[in-house]
């Protein structure tokens, strides 16, 4: 089993509330458990898409039957896993030490060009801005918020909208029933240890830098009108009101 969603969408929750009841869950990109992952960087499979390169985390200690382009292994239940969409990106750019894979991960070329599909490319202009702000901080240039908002919205609609097409099943974080993914996933009664550790409520949450606690839905419109439309249709498709 494996359960996908972008980044900062309840992985570590996901996994430790799994393991917790006995479930050998591993999260992103550590040793696939014995039961599978509750992962973001094992949504794409390692390799080049007509040049446009792909590769887990150079830090990622994933099971190497997972890893390269031709993979000895394979999940056989895909589960994808969302969360309010406006809290995903704003935790996703709330942090310059975040942006630097999603460079990669939120590169329309790759799902249009190397995976063949991205229903909501951008337009020339907002493609273009989005190309400009990676030029600009190869040159030293500072993370403005806008640029880690324009990073962490495309992330948001190409990584869901990939996802989605092919995943067994998609459910909402604030609905997350471990019962009914064990269910879902043939996992079998759950075999908690003697001494679990559940997940918090808030799992793995950061303070929210100030120059972002304000920004609304309709303030992404701004940033990239196209794609926010995209990430609206895919709000309302997953069951957020926005």
């Amino acid at each position: 089993m494996i359960d996908l969603r972008t980044g900062r969408s309840g992985t570590r929750f996901a996994a430790k509330t799994l393991t917790a009841l006995g479930y050998d869950v591993a999260h992103d990109d550590a040793r696939v458990g014995r039961v599978g992952a509750s992962s973001w960087p094992l949504a794409i499979r390692e390799g080049t898409y007509h040049t446009r390169p792909y590769q887990l985390p150079n830090f990622a200690t994933v099971n190497s039957g997972f890893r390269g382009p031709n993979p000895r292994w394979r999940f056989k239940h895909i589960f994808h896993q969302t969360r309010d969409p406006l809290r995903t990106i704003l935790s996703r750019a709330n942090s310059v030490g975040m942006m630097v894979s999603p460079w990669v991960y939120s590169d329309p070329l790759l799902f249009r060009d190397g995976l063949g599909y991205c229903p909501g490319f951008p337009p020339v202009v907002e493609f273009a801005a989005w190309r400009e702000d990676r030029t600009a901080e190869k040159r030293g240039a500072s993370w403005t918020p806008e640029m880690r908002l324009r990073v962490a919205l495309f992330h948001y609609v190409f990584w869901n909208d990939w996802v989605n097409a092919y995943a067994d099943w998609t459910y909402k974080l604030e609905d997350f029933d471990a019962q009914e993914i064990a269910r879902r996933a043939s996992l079998g009664p759950p075999r908690p240890p003697a001494r679990p550790k559940p997940a918090a409520a808030a799992e793995n949450s950061r303070a929210m830098d100030p120059a972002l606690a304000s920004v609304t839905w309709a303030d992404l419109e701004r940033i990239s009108p196209l794609v926010w439309r995209r990430a609206t249709r895919l709000a309302r498709q997953f069951g957020y009101d926005y």
